[in-house]
């Protein structure tokens, strides 16, 4: 009753503006409605009432709004998750002190938000849901994704930590190769097109890595090994998605980079 009470009110609301002087500019309604409720009536299929008109403008400004407030909450999703990730980054500790990184609040938000732009809404979720789980259980999940690292770029290291790392099946271990094998690929495709750009990164591939240089290959293999199953899955999913209908996920973080600066 109370959702049939809130599209009537928004009908009433488009009736009357439909015979000011002003009805040429666009009417925001969600302003009178509490979040959710929106997308709540919409979906309910509620526009069934009041004038012809009043009916289809009620529609039409009702998934616009909707529009707006799922781009909102995904923002918001992004914007929880770097957090999350920005407090662990700030405990995070190495051998040699502090990394001047660890100060730039400006550059990690940026680089973490043009790749999580290309998120999903249940991606979003999950990784934050590995943060949260991670942090109740004492884990600093940036402190392990650099941990990682050092199998390559510091191997004598590396077997000081392990021990402290979480035990990683094998195939968990071949879905983040396979993943990580397109990845790298994308990013060689972009070296080529892009050699201007590529040339200002990292390097792509492991073999490169050295005590003071970390690739693009074992950054992104650190990460994967710090999603949970569900996240990875969802992951993996997403990467082949990408890779099925020709889409270069390198090319798409560079181009939200581009658009953020």
């Amino acid at each position: 009753m109370e959702d049939k009470e809130d599209i009537e009110k928004i009908v009433n609301m488009l009736d009357s503006f439909a015979q000011s002087e002003t009805a040429r500019m666009k009417l925001r309604v969600s302003e009178e409605m509490e979040d959710g409720k929106v997308e709540k009536v919409y979906h309910h299929g509620r526009c069934d009432v009041g004038s012809p008109w009043a009916k289809g403008q009620a529609c039409d400004v009702l998934e616009e709004d909707i529009k707006e407030f799922r781009k909102k909450q995904h923002e918001d999703r992004i914007t929880h998750l770097i957090v999350l990730e920005w407090n662990a980054f700030d405990k995070a500790r190495n051998v040699d002190g502090r990394a001047a990184c660890q100060d730039d609040w400006t550059t990690f938000q940026l680089m973490r938000r043009s790749q999580y732009m290309t998120w999903t809404d249940e991606m979003l979720q999950s990784f934050t849901a590995d943060f949260k789980a991670a942090n109740a259980a004492g884990r600093n999940l940036i402190a392990e994704k650099y941990g990682w690292m050092m199998e390559t770029t510091s191997p004598d290291e590396f077997q000081e930590i392990k021990s402290l790392l979480p035990d990683t099946p094998a195939a968990k271990r071949q879905i983040v190769e396979e993943i990580v094998k397109i990845q790298v690929a994308w990013m060689e495709d972009l070296a080529k097109e892009s050699p201007d750009i590529t040339n200002r990164m990292r390097s792509i591939h492991t073999s490169e890595d050295t005590p003071c240089n970390t690739s693009y290959e074992t950054y992104l293999r650190g990460e994967l090994l710090t999603y949970s199953d569900h996240t990875l899955m969802l992951y993996g999913r997403f990467i082949a998605s990408l890779a099925t209908d020709g889409k270069n996920l390198a090319q798409m973080t560079i181009e939200n980079t581009e658009s953020l600066i």
